[in-house]
């Protein structure tokens, strides 16, 4: 598979969220990158913003790549991600906010690595309205 625009926009997302986590570390006086509760709050909003691009596009059948293990890393790396950015907003903890960071950073990485490695076929999305028929009498129930 190649990668696509969607692609493109996760990277985008990924690349506010290393501009807004930088602008913190430096020490910013700007109102929302200051503390580590408002740098964790973006971050949670670009984090889910990148997800929400990253996920298997219309028209893509079958199991687009996934094996039980990147899931399951996935899976650890996005709960981490989103404990961390609770944990950072309770706790206005910088170590915490580390980890929010790297761990969106891991995401986005490990996303588009198998979104450009990956060898699926696409099948263009229907885009005439498919409608099922129900036939009750068919239906029989023992």
């Amino acid at each position: 598979m190649k990668l696509t625009w969607k692609d493109g926009v996760a990277t985008l997302i990924m690349a506010l969220g290393t501009a807004a986590y930088l602008t913190f570390l430096a020490g910013t006086t700007l109102p929302l990158l200051s503390g580590v509760r408002g740098t964790a709050a973006v971050l949670l909003v670009l984090g889910f913003a990148g997800c929400g691009f990253s996920r298997q596009p219309d028209g893509f059948r079958g199991t687009w790549g996934l094996t039980k293990a990147y899931v399951v890393t996935m899976t650890v790396l996005g709960l981490a991600a989103l404990g961390a950015g609770i944990g950072a907003l309770i706790f206005a903890s910088g170590i915490i906010l580390a980890v929010q960071f790297f761990a969106i950073f891991a995401l986005w990485l490990l996303a588009t690595l198998r979104h450009a490695v990956t060898n699926v076929e696409y099948t263009p999305p229907v885009t005439r309205d498919t409608h099922e028929t129900i036939d009750e009498r068919t239906d029989i129930h023992h």
